[in-house]
C-alpha cells in the first residue's frame, strides 16, 4: 500500500489564512506539509553499517527554502544475525525541490523497508489553506502470534475529530514496539487503509512473532478543510551513543532529554515522535522492545523519555518529532499506568500521592473543574468511570453517556482522559456479554480507549471480553473467609496474559499475605514484570471505612508506586 504525495497547506504561527475578507490582503506564503513514501531494499551487510545507494525524492512544487524533512520507518523486514534493531533513514542534498534518501543497516542477511517522510517549510500561498490532525493509536498488551508469515496483527479505526473536505494524506510514525520473535531481526509494518474524509483504518502487520504484544503509532493527517489551520514545528533529537542496559521483563527508563521549541506555541501542541535511526541490542530476549514518550508537554517544549526492556544496551537513536498546534490534545495511557480508584471528591487528595493515574468515580454533584485542575497540577491522567451509566438500565444509556461527557468537559478539553472504565464486574452484576460489548462499542465510537474489570470466577470463563475491550482487569480479592490469597491472585494474572491491566487490592489487607508494603509492592512488581498496561488499586477511600486513605496504607501505597 502506498500513500500518494500530497501537499497540506498550514498557517504559519498564529495567523489565520482562510479566504480574506473584503479589503484584506491575502498572505503570500504559508507553511506547507508535503508527505510521501519510498520503498528501499539492500543485500547482505557485514557487522558494520551498510548504506543503500541514495534515491532522489522530488517535491510536487518547490518550497521557498530548503525544508525540514522528518522520517519514519513504516515497514522493516530485517533478516538479521543479531537480536535487536540496527537500521536508520537519512537525508542528504536537501534543496527547495527535493532530497536524497538513504537507509543504513548492519548485521543483516537481507533488508527491505519503507520510509515515510514529511517535508515542512513555506510555499507560495495557494488557497485554500488546509488542516492537520494528529493522534496516537495504542495496541494494548495482548497475545498476538503471527507464525512465520506476514499477518495482520491489529486493525484500529481512527475517527478524525472533524472531517476533511477530501481524504487526507496520512503519515505514520512508530513510537514504540513490544514484539517477541522466534528469530533475530525486525519485522513490522504500519499502514493507513480505507482513508476517507472522516477517518482511516490503522493496520499493523507482523512476521516471525511469538507474540506481537504491543505497539504505539503516532499519526498525522493533512488535507483539505475550511477551518482555521494549525501551526507546526518539527525537529530531531539525538540520543547519543552510550551503553544503556534494560532489565529482563519490565520496562526501564534508559534516557531523558529536553526539547525546546524554536518559538512558543499559543496553545498546548500535540507531539508525534518516532525513532528513525536505531542501534538497540536485545539479546536478553529475541525481539524489539522500546518506547519513546513526549512527556511534560508545554507551549515551549517537552521532555523526551525513552524506555526499553530485555536489552543488553539501547546504544543510540535519532528521534524525529513534529508538534502540531490547534488539534485535540488527547492523552494516551502511560506506558505503565499506576494509581487508585477514587471518588471525585477524593481526586485532589489522591492526585497528590504516588502514581501517574487516577481512576475517577464521578458524581454529577462534584465540580469537574476542580478535579481537572488537581489532575493537571500533579501531572496525572484520568481513567474515567462510566459504570453509573452502563451499569444501569439500557434505555438510559444514551442520555447518561451524554450527561457524563458534558460534565467531564473540563477533563476532556484538557486531554486528561486516557480511557473510560465502562462498567465494573459486568457479568458478576448480571449484565449480559452482549450488553457489555454494546457499551464498550458505544464508548469506542466516541474515540476513547476502554477498560473493564470482571470478578475472577466469571473472568476465568470469559473468553470473549478481553478481545473487545482495550484494557481488561480482574478483581481477585482476599477477604480472609473467601477469595484467592494474594499469591493465588498474582499467579492467575501471570497465567492469563490477556488480563492486561491489573486491579489490585487496596482495602482490608489480610496479614497472612505479608505487610501492607509487601502486598502493594507484590501487585506492582507482578504487573511490571509481566509488562501489563498498569495497575490500579481499589480503593482510595470508601464510605464503609475501607481503603488506602481510610486504613492508613498511604505510606505503603506511595512506596510501591513506580
Amino acid at each position: 500500500m502506498s500513500i500518494p504525495r500530497a501537499v497540506a497547506l498550514l498557517a504559519s504561527g498564529l495567523a489565520v489564512f482562510a479566504t480574506p475578507a473584503a479589503g484584506q490582503t491575502p498572505p503570500s506564503v504559508w507553511t506547507a506539509l508535503e508527505m510521501g513514501q519510498r520503498t528501499v531494499s539492500g543485500a547482505a551487510s557485514g557487522d558494520q553499517w551498510y548504506y543503500t545507494p541514495p534515491v532522489h525524492i522530488t517535491f510536487s512544487t518547490p518550497f521557498n527554502s530548503a525544508p525540514a524533512v522528518r522520517l519514519a520507518m513504516g515497514r522493516v523486514e530485517d533478516n538479521s544475525r543479531r537480536s535487536g534493531s540496527f537500521y536508520g533513514a537519512f537525508t542528504s542534498n536537501l534543496t527547495t525541490t527535493g532530497f536524497d534518501l538513504t537507509v543504513r543497516y548492519a548485521y543483516s542477511n537481507s533488508f527491505s523497508g519503507r520510509v515515510d517522510w514529511i517535508a515542512i517549510d513555506e510555499k507560495p500561498a495557494i488557497p485554500p489553506p488546509q488542516l492537520a490532525r494528529t493522534g496516537t493509536v495504542t495496541l494494548g498488551p495482548a497475545v498476538r502470534p503471527t507464525g512465520d508469515s506476514w499477518q495482520l496483527v491489529s486493525r484500529t479505526h481512527v475517527t478524525f475529530d472533524g472531517p476533511f473536505s477530501s481524504p487526507p494524506s496520512i503519515w505514520l510514525g512508530l513510537r514504540g514496539i513490544d514484539d517477541r520473535l522466534n528469530r533475530s531481526g525486525t519485522y513490522y509494518e504500519v499502514r493507513a487503509a480505507a482513508v476517507t474524509e472522516t477517518g482511516f483504518d490503522l493496520e499493523v502487520y507482523g512476521n516471525h512473532a511469538t507474540n506481537f504484544a504491543a505497539a504505539w503509532i503516532d499519526w498525522i493527517a493533512a488535507g483539505g478543510s475550511s477551518t482555521e489551520p494549525p501551526s507546526v514545528q518539527s525537529g530531531a533529537h539525538l540520543m547519543s551513543p552510550a551503553v544503556r542496559p534494560a532489565a529482563a521483563g519490565r520496562w526501564s527508563e534508559v534516557y531523558r532529554g529536553h526539547v525546546e521549541f524554536d518559538r512558543p506555541f499559543a496553545q498546548l501542541p500535540a507531539v508525534a515522535v518516532t525513532g528513525r535511526s536505531t542501534d538497540h541490542v536485545t539479546a536478553l530476549q529475541i525481539g524489539n522492545f522500546r518506547y519513546a514518550e513526549p512527556s511534560n508537554i508545554t507551549t515551549t517544549g517537552f521532555d523526551l523519555v525513552v524506555y526499553a526492556a530485555d536489552s543488553d544496551s539501547y546504544n543510540m537513536d535519532l528521534f524525529d518529532w513534529i508538534a502540531v498546534e490547534g488539534v485535540a490534545h488527547q492523552k494516551t495511557m502511560p506506558l505503565f499506568a499506576a494509581g487508585a480508584f477514587a471518588a471525585g471528591r477524593d481526586v485532589p487528595e489522591a492526585s497528590a500521592h504516588g502514581g501517574n493515574a487516577v481512576l475517577v468515580l464521578p458524581s454529577y454533584a462534584e465540580d469537574a473543574e476542580t478535579i481537572a485542575l488537581a489532575l493537571e497540577t500533579s501531572n496525572k491522567q484520568a481513567i474515567l468511570s462510566a459504570h453509573h451509566v452502563f451499569g444501569g438500565p439500557r434505555d438510559q444509556w444514551e442520555a447518561g453517556w451524554a450527561h457524563t461527557l458534558t460534565w467531564a468537559a473540563p477533563l476532556t478539553s484538557r486531554g486528561l482522559v486516557a480511557a473510560i472504565y465502562v462498567v465494573d464486574e459486568p457479568l458478576w452484576n448480571g449484565i449480559s456479554e452482549a450488553q457489555r460489548d454494546e457499551a464498550i462499542a458505544m464508548v469506542q465510537v466516541a474515540g476513547y480507549k476502554t477498560m473493564i474489570a470482571e470478578w475472577i470466577d466469571k473472568a476465568r470463563n470469559d473468553t470473549t471480553g478481553p478481545h473487545r475491550v482495550d484494557y481488561y482487569g480482574v478483581t481477585a480479592y482476599d477477604f480472609g473467609s473467601f477469595g484467592p490469597t494474594l499469591q493465588q491472585a498474582l499467579t492467575e494474572y501471570v497465567n492469563h496474559p490477556q488480563w492486561n491491566f491489573v486491579v489490585g487490592q487496596g482495602f482490608n489487607l489480610q496479614s497472612r499475605n505479608g505487610t501492607p508494603q509487601q502486598q502493594f509492592a507484590a501487585w506492582v512488581d507482578m504487573a511490571r514484570d509481566t509488562r501489563k498496561a498498569g495497575v490500579v488499586f481499589w480503593v482510595w477511600r470508601w464510605p464503609d471505612g475501607t481503603g488506602i486513605a481510610n486504613q492508613d496504607y498511604l505510606a505503603a501505597y506511595d512506596a510501591a508506586m513506580p
